[in-house]
């Protein structure tokens, strides 16, 4: 700190010099150390001094310093006064004083300059002490402690860093840091262990406390993400194998956070989310927390190639009134091969014949890959005059370093060959004149040209040559060649074999193909000049790149912007997206453009001195420039990809020139990728688990405060470089405009007409049933409906699902609803879903009486008595499952309806190429998921790290790490089944980008860039959803040519089944006779069958009701199981779905929309208010009912319950009806766990295979599905239905089907042991040509291989045909 003192008092300038200052907050104090070469400080100046800084205690240290001859007179800055030195203390409370009136007579002059900028300096000062006294030095922010937490004795010891606690092991140390994974174990003799991890910012350890059961209160208040102090000792823990902190002490502490103390503040204009795919590693929350702990006005999120990252970042960077500004990194390539390279001032020759210009062709040996450490060792170059090669040139040269061993095994060139020779100072003078001004030719002649350019500036030589690369021209030509080494060219070319890496040798080959090459290029009418147009199909993705920075500042930027990265990420994609530059070009309205850091085109054309000429071109297509902090150079310098810091402030320094010449602000960007300094190590383990050649030698892109950056740029005058890292980044920042990444407000499709069309559809449906007019109840739930539904613009969406559900049953296949679907009449008149949400009712099919019981809430008309029409005699109908239109849209109506379907599997493309049928090209994408690294995946890739580079980590490191790496974008996907259709009057652009799933363009499926969470209640999206139980139904509709629609509901047979095995006629014992609801969807898991093993079913309201518990988390176990067993509640009264909460509430008085309010609030696993437990309490609601709703994390709804059980009875139905049909059916679905060698053979050697699984503890996911099998193949074989044995001419390939024997299957060739379903498909293809005339036939005409033959063999199929083709000997005479 140096500021002058005449700034704030009348004295002459240059007498004295604050230089430093340090704030006492206890005492109020201002110490200030002020240096001058005179000897006293003058009583005025104290005075005065002390008058000015009146509302502090100021305190004076005064230095004499020796004169200085050299001194320059002081200029009239601001001061910088960014920091003072604050003193923390006890008492924040303690205000200063009130400045007194300052009289300063001889600055009151208005017309005086120097007034003015005294009076402005006096109130900066003034903001800035003010400011500082919040803020300290070290850059830290205080937590606010957790009060109460205090365990075991006093903590005596002062708090280190835990990475400084592995060689204090076994001595008593204090730590502070924040707790992970905090787990709770009680013991045998009822006493508990703690174990979790404690994590600064340094490092992570495992910690553990032993607590006895009456010390367990003291530590109620320890959970994860609070702060804490513990004492103890660090040990090796037998039992957990790893080094564990043994806890005697624990308080809650505070810890201190990283700070931008600055009083100006910058903004960052570019940092990469965790959506940057596999290169990000900052979480969203933390942005917002920085932002707010920093006091940044905004921050620039710039995601590499992707925008994923935006919506989410918006809707929490808005709350907070900061600004966030959308834009993304681009990787830009050239339209065109770099072919030739002109680094002159003189203008290309526009020949086309190879004889009327000369080349010389070189390349280079080195010790290395660095143009600035390391050093040419031989030089190689053959002169081509009149097409042909003339003369050579070969020089070995004496690099004055030693040749690395790798080098010598790969060249041959040893340090003995060169010890002697000449140095570079001879032989490249040497080298240019024999090139003279001929146009020079390598290949990859970048490095080569790198490497003279650098020793001819060393060496003060000229050197602005025209080159040519034979690598863009082979990859130009040849794009069926995968790689582009110099042998392989010149194999592909017929040129003879050569000892490669040899410069002379090199050279020569590389004349030979750019002489063939040349030809080529040139006979698709080219020239010298033009050469880089050259039409070819080598792809773009695959061009060199160059990082950028784009921002949208507006609506159309952010439209252009969504194109952008659409066609980037769908056509040039390799790896990564790339933009060609001339693509930004086209959609650059409404867009700002940066140069780009050091990896920028800008930064590399300075750095490989391209000519003004060509500088000046590339900054047509800037809107600003970018510089970066010294710091981020250190791997560059490092590895030699950069000379030195003086080279980077050389381009900056230009890059500022440029700035000022071509007027485009020039801001300080830190390319951010990690929030803290020691997260460079997540960036690391990422990029070897990727294979990814970089590697950080220290931490280079973290978030930088203010003063961190203003560091980077010292070099430079500070009000230049507050311009750049302050001032800029806001004039950039302010010319984007807040805008939200996502439209407000729906945008459903529009089909014109749907609003008569439902309600018509509607009535019409109600009419055929229930006759005209309408029964009172059901005309005012339609109205009710179909005004809300209508009103709130929602027809569109059911005439679109009774469009869909109409295709599929006019194919041949039943539809099931999910969700809350099932709750609105109007879907079901629309024949949307089955499920009848009115309440119980029987319906005359024939003359259309109807009666109703409204007051029973929980029943299903399926189980009322069967009865004759009153008026008729008709047998009536029975439906209804009491299920209020609320639970669907709300209250209010305006709840978005979510109408999911469940399609057959294999029906599932149809009815999504229909979809697009339906609203046109263009208008129907594909939902898009984000794929983001897990725990076991980021433990993969730390794993990988730590083998590769030798480094352990305890436990607690790959916790941390874990926590780092979790949440990184890795991939992108498709959702199973959701579509979303864009209405005709708007853009996809207009909401998001787009792309392919996993970016793989081999697919005809897009989705939307943005998930749909992101656009939630934007576009309209269709959950189409491909499932196993339609297709078993229209499996079982095609194996016994019935009706599944016609069914009998209610069925006693069939509904005993769900408590009991007696429907299906057990003719021998088996291990599951108890519930006969095995292989039956919904209702044939061990954890199911023990629901209905204590529920006992006989209703079909009761099997909803399980659904619901089933489905539910939190509901059934430690919850409405436990009240059924303690007998508080019966089962009809526990809360089994969404549905119950409400109507139970409003059954008890509770007021409606409340009551509806209470169980969104539940259903969510979300915890209710103390107002809503008091209302519900003060309404008479049992405490047993409110604990049940606490404990609740999700609840089914019940239309989804009703809809899966009707799927599942149908097929019990045929369960008891169609045994044979239900288990091939069941066999079908899961042919990759049926294990024929066991099942072939009969019930006894099922039970024996069963046994076996029952006694393992290791059971995988594949042996859990094949017991599951199992179990279902002992209970077929139990009522005496066999698998048949497969026949090499009856069998399906892949499919069970009925065997011409009563009571028999016949399996398919796939099932059978060691043939897969390509064989058998094969074997089928190959039957139907004609028989097999022995297993040697069979071999050669198809792809079984041994083990398949074999198993054929063992099993039988193939009895009957010989080993060999035998030829007899009366062939061929009759």
């Amino acid at each position: 700190m140096k500021i002058d003192l005449s700034k704030f008092v009348d004295i002459k300038e240059n007498e004295y010099t604050i230089t430093n200052a340090v704030y006492y907050r206890e005492k109020n104090e201002l110490k200030l150390t002020v240096e001058s070469n005179l000897n006293y400080l003058e009583d005025k100046v104290r005075a005065d001094l002390d008058d000015y800084l009146s509302y502090v205690n100021l305190t004076i240290e005064f230095v004499m310093l020796e004169p200085d001859t050299n001194d320059e007179i002081c200029e009239d800055k601001n001061p910088e006064i960014n920091e003072v030195e604050i003193i923390d203390d006890i008492d924040l409370n303690i205000k200063p004083r009130e400045a007194l009136n300052n009289s300063k007579d001889n600055c009151k002059n208005v017309n005086n300059p120097c007034s003015n900028l005294i009076e402005r300096k006096e109130k900066d000062l003034q903001a800035r002490i003010s400011h500082a006294m919040s803020h300290t030095k070290e850059e830290k922010k205080i937590d606010v402690p957790v009060d109460g937490l205090d365990y075991g004795r006093k903590i005596k010891n002062d708090p280190i860093d835990i990475d400084d606690i592995y060689d204090k092991k076994g001595i008593t140390v204090s730590l502070i840091g924040t707790v992970y994974g905090l787990d709770v174990f009680e013991t045998r003799n009822h006493s508990f262990i703690y174990t979790f991890d404690l994590e600064d910012n340094t490092d992570a350890i495992s910690c553990k406390i032993f607590v006895s059961q009456n010390k367990k209160d003291c530590l109620n208040l320890l959970a994860n993400g609070i702060a804490v102090q513990v004492e103890g000792v660090l040990n090796y823990d037998d039992y957990a194998h790893d080094d564990v902190f043994t806890i005697n002490s624990l308080k809650d502490a505070v810890v201190s956070k990283k700070i931008d103390t600055a009083y100006e503040k910058r903004i960052e204009l570019e940092l990469h989310t965790k959506m940057t795919n596999l290169d990000g590693f900052v979480d969203n929350k933390d942005i917002v927390s920085i932002l707010d702990d920093w006091e940044w006005d905004g921050l620039g999120i710039t995601d590499t190639e992707t925008l994923q990252a935006l919506p989410d970042l918006y809707d929490a960077i808005s709350k907070t009134g900061k600004k966030m500004l959308p834009g993304a990194e681009l990787l830009l390539v050239e339209n065109e091969l770099r072919i030739l390279t002109n680094l002159s001032d003189k203008k290309i020759p526009e020949t086309s014949d190879i004889k009327d210009q000369e080349f010389v062709v070189f390349d280079l040996e080195t010790t290395g890959l660095s143009r600035f450490k390391d050093k040419i060792t031989e030089i190689g170059a053959v002169r081509v005059k009149n097409g042909e090669i003339t003369e050579e040139f070969n020089e070995l040269v004496n690099p004055e370093q030693i040749i690395p061993e790798k080098v010598v095994e790969l060249t041959g060139i040893t340090n003995e060959m060169v010890m002697d020779k000449p140095k570079i100072d001879k032989i490249l003078p040497k080298f240019l004149e024999f090139a003279g001004d001929t146009i020079l030719v390598g290949q990859n002649s970048d490095f080569d040209i790198g490497f003279v350019k650098e020793n001819s500036k060393q060496l003060g030589l000229d050197f602005a040559p025209i080159y040519m690369d034979t690598l863009p021209m082979a990859r130009a030509l040849f794009t069926d060649m995968g790689r582009f080494s110099l042998d392989k060219i010149a194999r592909k070319l017929n040129i003879p074999a050569f000892n490669h890496h040899r410069a002379s040798d090199d050279a020569r080959a590389t004349a030979q193909i750019f002489i063939k090459m040349y030809d080529m290029i040139m006979n698709q009418d080219l020239n010298l000049a033009n050469i880089n147009t050259l039409n070819t199909e080598y792809p773009k993705s695959k061009f060199e790149n160059f990082s950028t920075i784009v921002f949208a500042k507006d609506e159309t930027g952010l439209k252009n912007l969504y194109k952008l990265i659409s066609k980037s990420r769908m056509e040039n994609f390799n790896t990564e997206a790339r933009t060609p530059i001339s693509i930004l070009k086209e959609y650059r309205e409404g867009i700002l453009i940066g140069s780009g850091g050091h990896d920028g085109i800008l930064f590399r054309s300075l750095l490989n001195d391209y000519p003004e000429e060509k500088i000046s071109e590339l900054l047509e297509l800037f809107d600003f420039l970018q510089v970066e902090p010294l710091g981020i150079f250190a791997d560059e310098i490092t590895n030699g990809r950069i000379r030195d810091y003086n080279q980077v402030i050389e381009i900056n320094k230009k890059i500022i020139d440029l700035g000022r010449k071509h007027n485009k602000l020039v801001v300080a960007t830190g390319g951010v990728r990690y929030l803290m300094p020691d997260d460079y190590m997540l960036r690391n383990i990422l990029h070897k688990g990727q294979y990814f050649r970089y590697h950080e030698n220290e931490p280079l892109y973290y978030l930088r405060t203010t003063n961190e950056m203003l560091e980077g740029f010292s070099y430079l005058d500070k009000d230049l470089a507050h311009e750049l890292v302050i001032t800029n980044p806001k004039i950039i920042a302010d010319e984007i405009k807040d805008i939200r990444p996502i439209p407000p407000g729906t945008f459903p499709p529009k089909i014109d007409g749907s609003d008569e069309k439902l309600r018509e559809t509607c009535y019409n449906k109600a009419k055929s049933i229930y006759g005209e007019p309408l029964p009172k109840i059901v005309e005012d739930r339609l109205e009710k409906e179909l005004n809300s539904i209508i009103s709130n613009g929602y027809a569109v969406l059911y005439i679109i699902a009774k469009e869909l559900v109409g295709k599929s049953n006019e194919d041949g296949y039943l539809v099931g609803s999910r969700g809350s679907v099932g709750s609105s009449f109007a879907a079901t008149m629309a024949d949307i879903t089955e499920v009848n949400p009115l309440s119980p009712h029987y319906v005359c099919p024939k003359c259309k009486h109807s009666e109703f019981f409204e007051e029973d809430r929980l029943g299903a008309g399926i189980d009322y008595p069967d009865k004759d029409c009153p008026k008729c005699g008709t047998p009536m109908n029975k439906d209804g499952h009491n299920i209020p239109f609320e639970v669907f849209l709300g209250f209010e109506g305006d709840k978005e309806p979510d109408i999911d379907l469940n399609f057959a599997g294999e029906y599932q493309p149809i009815i999504h190429k229909y979809t697009e049928e339906l609203f046109g090209k263009g208008k129907v994408f594909r939902a898009g998921t984000i794929g983001a690294i897990q725990d076991n995946t980021a433990f993969g890739y730390i794993k990988k790290y730590s083998e590769e580079y030798g480094e352990e980590f305890t436990n607690a490191q790959i916790r941390k790490l874990q926590r780092g790496l979790k949440d990184v974008k890795r991939t992108t996907g498709q959702h199973p089944g959701g579509l979303i259709v864009v209405p005709n009057d708007i853009d996809i652009f207009d909401i998001t980008p787009i792309q392919y799933p996993a970016d793989d363009p081999n697919g005809d499926i897009k989705t939307t860039h943005f998930t749909y969470n992101m656009m939630h209640e934007t576009l309209l999206k269709l959950d189409l959803l491909g499932h196993d139980v339609p297709s078993i139904i229209r499996a079982l509709q095609d194996l016994t040519g019935t009706d599944p629609l016609k069914i009998r509901m209610g069925d006693p047979k069939v509904m005993k089944i769900f408590s009991t095995t007696e429907p299906l006629d057990i003719k021998h014992d088996f291990s599951n006779n108890e519930i006969g609801t095995l292989g039956i969807p919904e209702f044939g898991t061990n954890f199911v069958r023990g629901m209905l093993k204590e529920a006992y079913p006989t209703k079909f309201s009761e099997m909803t009701r399980i659904s619901g518990l089933s489905h539910g988390t939190d509901v059934w176990n430690n919850n409405a199981r436990d009240l059924i067993s303690d007998k508080t509640a019966n089962f009809d009264e526990i809360i089994s779905t969404r549905d119950d909460i409400m109507n139970s509430l409003i059954q008890k008085g509770l007021d409606k929309k409340k009551s509806f309010q209470i169980m969104e609030i539940v259903r969510k696993g979300r915890s209710l208010s103390e107002e809503q437990l008091e209302y519900m309490r003060e309404n008479g609601v049992p405490e047993w009912y409110i604990e049940s709703c606490l404990k609740i994390k999700y609840l089914f709804p019940k239309a989804h319950a009703v809809a899966y059980c009707l799927m599942s009875y149908r097929i019990a139905y045929y369960k008891v009806y169609y045994p044979a049909a239900f288990y091939a059916t069941y066999f079908n679905t899961k042919l990759s766990d049926f294990v024929y060698s066991i099942i072939i053979n009969g019930l006894e050697s099922i039970q024996v295979a069963l046994k076996s699984y029952a006694q393992r503890f290791d059971l995988t996911a594949r042996d859990e599905g094949i017991r599951k099998v199992l179990e279902v193949a002992e209970e077929m074989y139990a009522r005496d239905i066999k698998i048949d044995r497969a026949d090499l001419y009856k069998s399906h390939a892949s499919k069970f089907i009925l065997s011409e024997k009563e009571g028999y299957i016949l399996p398919p060739l796939s099932s059978v042991d060691n043939v897969s379903e390509a064989m058998a498909i094969d074997i089928v293809n190959e039957r139907d040509k004609g028989e097999f005339i022995s297993i040697e036939d069979l071999n050669k005409r198809t792809a079984v291989n041994k083990n398949a033959l074999e198993s054929l063999k063992n099993f039988g199929i193939i009895d009957g045909l010989g080993e060999k083709n035998q030829m007899s000997l009366f062939d061929g005479i009759f």
